[in-house]
């Protein structure tokens, strides 16, 4: 089964079971050659919208040059202070016993980071672990809809899976990111079976992942407890392993295997009323 999604369209919500896909080809139509060799045949119209199009996708390409130059530059992306400070206040937020949610005590600032930020890369990420952790950490809601607001978020999320599968998987950590926030909500799309075959390219002979695919010339950890220096979030074991995205894997795979075992026992459960109503 292959889900087809548009930019504009929602795809099926919490559809149980992995889905099985071809592997993603790139679909873009090398334009810059059609304006070089056919630009004299083409109307005014089409001309223009060809030269907008070359230009959107340039823009595209540039923005996820930029925020992976920034992570590696500073170990850091552009929102991540304002993105602690919040989770800091959330955590201020005692636990809520009832059944019902209750609105977080937060203040404005993250209320507006929440609002206005950056629908893309890794800060439209921090932004929806912010309303998750409201909501199954503190039992609370940060917005009137946070429900219809992490929906929204993992809509433009799964575009902009399609676009970084569609460029050779860049920026592994983002979109590992991406498939354990929304598939943890339940968004059994983002469990596409190409995109777990083609990241489990990242996964070390060691069992940990890195950022990039690993040589086959790839050094052997040795005396790992003396080689093990930590810079901001991620470990590094003589350059092998990555901690954040080795996490993440972590909990795609387990994700994976949980809506495996689901689909298993529901199936089950079905054969066994089937076999009764027959007796």
């Amino acid at each position: 089964m292959c889900v087809v999604v548009s930019h504009q369209d929602m795809y099926n919500y919490k559809v149980m079971e992995i889905i099985d896909d071809l592997p993603v080809q790139n679909d873009y139509v090398h334009l810059r050659g059609v304006l070089q060799w056919k630009s004299d045949i083409l109307s005014h119209e089409r001309r223009d919208l060809i030269v907008q199009l070359v230009q959107t996708n340039e823009n595209i390409i540039n923005r996820f040059v930029r925020i992976s130059k920034e992570q590696t530059d500073n170990n850091e992306v552009p929102d991540v202070l304002i993105q602690k400070k919040c989770l800091k206040l959330l955590a201020e937020n005692p636990y809520n016993n009832f059944t019902d949610f209750i609105h977080c005590q937060m203040p404005y600032t993250c209320l507006e980071y929440l609002g206005i930020g950056f629908d893309y890369g890794y800060e439209i990420a921090h932004r929806l672990l912010l309303l998750l952790a409201a909501r199954y950490w503190r039992h609370c809601l940060i917005t009137s809809n946070d429900k219809g607001v992490i929906d929204k978020l993992c809509v433009i999320m799964y575009n902009e899976l399609e676009y970084m599968a569609n460029h050779e998987f860049g920026l592994p950590d983002l979109f590992l990111d991406h498939i354990t926030l929304c598939s943890f909500e339940g968004h059994a799309q983002f469990l596409r079976r190409s995109w777990i075959e083609e990241l489990l390219d990242f996964q070390t002979r060691f069992g940990c992942f890195n950022l990039t695919r690993p040589s086959a010339s790839s050094t052997l950890l040795v005396a790992i407890f003396q080689n093990i220096s930590d810079k901001g979030d991620i470990m590094v074991w003589q350059e092998s392993c990555n901690a954040h995205i080795t996490g993440v894997a972590g909990v795609v795979l387990a994700t994976a295997i949980e809506f495996i075992t689901e689909i298993a026992a529901t199936r089950q459960s079905t054969c066994v009323e089937c076999d009764t109503h027959n007796e």
